[in-house]
């Protein structure tokens, strides 16, 4: 079953479109996430063409897995606060790869967008924001296609891609789907 077919069958009738919005601190503008994201996107795409993005091989799920690896060992966590002054700000993608460091949405929105730009479909990963043990957090999820093996009923079994809080660079069939680390997800989004 191919992960278009999954998605019409099982996704469509619990995923709805909702725009959310984030702080844009150097405007006062409100800005979708989804365009937030897809402005990354285009960021990523002419960092790739001038040969400033390593490119990552393999399946999608070795993939997703070496993404994270990584950002882990190539972005330093810093809170908003040290580096700009501010509570929280979301960085550009090239904002975060110049400085060599971000907080937790600047390295997931890193990994959400070399995902996408190495071909990982949109329908299998999500910029997640929610509570975890210590406030609030967030990360990306990503369903593998591994899942649709030994999933059966449901293959959209999400599995928490995070580099800075509880990093776990197990594959899939090794590690539990969500940790009790997370919990209460807040929101999550893709391009789709």
């Amino acid at each position: 079953m191919t992960w278009d077919k999954i998605f019409n069958k099982f996704a469509f009738k619990r995923m709805y479109r909702i725009v959310f919005a984030w702080l844009d601190w150097r405007t006062s503008k409100s800005e979708s996430v989804r365009k937030f994201l897809m402005n990354n996107i285009g960021i990523a795409q002419q960092l790739e063409a001038d040969g400033k993005l390593p490119r990552f091989t393999g399946t999608r799920d070795e993939i997703v897995l070496e993404i994270l690896q990584w950002v882990h060992s190539n972005i330093k966590y810093v809170k908003d606060s040290f580096v700009w002054k501010v509570p929280d700000k979301w960085q550009f993608i090239n904002e975060t790869l110049d400085l060599g460091s971000g907080d937790c949405e600047d390295g997931a929105v890193l990994i959400y967008c070399l995902a996408i730009l190495n071909g990982i479909n949109p329908l299998q990963i999500k910029l997640v924001t929610g509570s975890v043990i210590g406030g609030g957090h967030c990360f990306v999820e990503y369903a593998p296609d591994e899942c649709l093996l030994y999933h059966k009923k449901d293959p959209f079994q999400w599995f928490t891609i995070d580099w800075c809080y509880w990093y776990d660079d197990k594959q899939y069939q090794d590690r539990i789907q969500k940790s009790d680390n997370y919990f209460n997800d807040w929101w999550s989004i893709s391009i789709i």
